[in-house]
């Protein structure tokens, strides 16, 4: 679609793995709530890496069966 959420899905894969490698049941993370609420961010028209990870810190990710992907 036209949401350029790349880095969201790929922040969110990164704690995916992180979480399954510290032998946790693997959970698809949402990033349709860091589009929606990461800060220092620009929602569908991108975002990078830092204010991201910043979020995920302070606030967690839920899954995306939660939250599911809305590309909006």
């Amino acid at each position: 679609g036209s949401c350029g959420s790349c880095v969201y899905f790929a922040a969110a894969a990164v704690v995916e793995t992180a979480w399954a490698r510290k032998g946790h049941k693997l959970t698809v993370l949402s990033p349709q709530q860091i589009n929606d609420c990461a800060r220092g961010n620009l929602g569908c028209k991108g975002g990078s890496f830092v204010p991201t990870f910043e979020y995920i810190k302070a606030h967690g990710l839920t899954s995306m069966g939660n939250y599911p992907y809305l590309a909006k």
